[in-house]
């Protein structure tokens, strides 16, 4: 499974996961429930510009419109958990609202 680093710290900024004909990059930050930062996303859609690029961590209500402009998607978990704390239970009302907004999403 390759993996994306940056080249100056050694970070993990993407994974490539095997799907069908693209090769999906799930970009990720430095723990789970952490934003993604949206310059690391960058890196990688401008590395792979024909790959399928998801974020796959922190994506929250607040910053999907950041997350979102240079992904395809994202993998959301720990913000649709109550009070955003990844061991407790999935929180119907942080579903909804974030189907509500990717629902407006382009």
């Amino acid at each position: 499974m390759p993996i994306f680093r940056d080249r100056s710290s050694g970070t993990c900024l993407g994974i490539t996961l095997s799907v069908r004909d693209r090769l999906p990059l799930a970009t990720l930050a430095s723990a789970t429930g952490e934003e993604t930062a949206s310059f690391d996303v960058s890196v990688v859609r401008r590395a792979t510009p024909d790959g399928l690029v998801l974020v796959g961590s922190g994506v929250t209500e607040k910053n999907i419109w950041r997350v979102i402009e240079h992904s395809d998607g994202a993998i959301i978990g720990t913000s649709l958990k109550v009070g955003g704390i990844v061991t407790n239970k999935v929180d119907p009302e942080r579903v909804q609202r974030m189907a509500e907004i990717f629902g407006t999403l382009p």
